[in-house]
């Protein structure tokens, strides 16, 4: 199911979650034309054995997965599964309206279903030590949620984009060369 990106999220922020980034690739072929990794932004502190329901972002180049729990609705992963480019840019400004803790999503629009998809393009721009994952470029965000390294940006409710701070150059490195040499997607 395509839904366009106006999908506005009901959603409320928790606790302050111990954060961890893992830089996963798994490579998978493609209809024989190439691979795509997949990056994993996976947090602490949360219960693996739960079932996860998913936000998906997506267009012909980028695929990104925002999962959460489907018991509580929290955000348990940000899966950036295809990007076909990154580039440098600047940090979104974050607005004066923030709050500790993670986004919980109103769950009830996945009764039944696995995942929503949005159909939108998702970028990724490098900023010295932080990743930004760019979900919804004709919005401002209002107000964001903060805990530890993730930085979440809302414009009234609508997800704007997701930043990562304090990346090691290792880590940094390791992203840019990884998309640089994916096969894109046909």
């Amino acid at each position: 199911m395509f839904v366009t990106n106006t999908l506005k999220l009901n959603l409320y922020i928790d606790r302050d979650i111990p954060l961890s980034l893992q830089v996963e690739r798994f490579d998978r072929q493609a209809d024989r034309i190439g691979y795509f990794s997949k990056y994993s932004l996976v947090l602490d502190d949360i219960d693996r054995e739960c079932e996860e329901i998913y936000l998906n972002y997506c267009d012909r180049d980028s695929l990104l997965e925002l999962g959460m729990s489907t018991q509580t609705g929290m955000l348990t992963s940000i899966n950036l599964v295809q990007i076909s480019k990154w580039d440098v840019g600047n940090l979104p400004l974050v607005p004066d309206r923030t709050v500790l803790g993670l986004p919980v999503f109103d769950i009830k629009l996945w009764v039944k279903k696995q995942y929503i998809e949005i159909e939108g393009a998702v970028k990724l721009l490098i900023v010295e030590r932080s990743v930004v994952i760019i979900l919804d470029e004709t919005r401002t965000a209002d107000r964001a949620s903060i805990n530890e390294k993730l930085i979440f940006g809302f414009a009234d409710g609508y997800p704007c984009w997701i930043i990562v701070e304090n990346l090691n150059s290792e880590q940094i490195d390791h992203i840019k060369n990884t998309i640089d040499r994916q096969v894109p997607i046909l």
